[in-house]
């Protein structure tokens, strides 16, 4: 079984996995409680990005893109610290 370390890098990149490594971090997820959630707050970041540009049609898809990696690095560093 993964690591959460593992886990939590898998995260970020869940739409570049095969079908296996999703199946792994499924698994996971079901059997951490803590990864689980961090799972569901990456999600609803992703979804609160995604509305935002929605009602921004303005907004630079780049810049929003470059918003969100910023996000997830101080998330990730916030959470290699604990």
């Amino acid at each position: 079984m993964k690591s959460c370390k593992e886990v939590h890098k898998l995260l970020h990149s869940e739409e570049d996995l095969g079908l296996m490594e999703k199946i792994k971090l499924r698994i996971h997820t079901i059997m951490c409680k803590h990864c689980n959630a961090y799972r569901r707050h990456l999600q609803l970041v992703r979804q609160g990005v995604a509305k935002w540009v929605e009602k921004a049609s303005d907004v630079d898809p780049e810049r929003v893109k470059d918003l969100e990696k910023k996000f997830l690095r101080k998330t990730k560093r916030r959470n290699n610290s604990d």
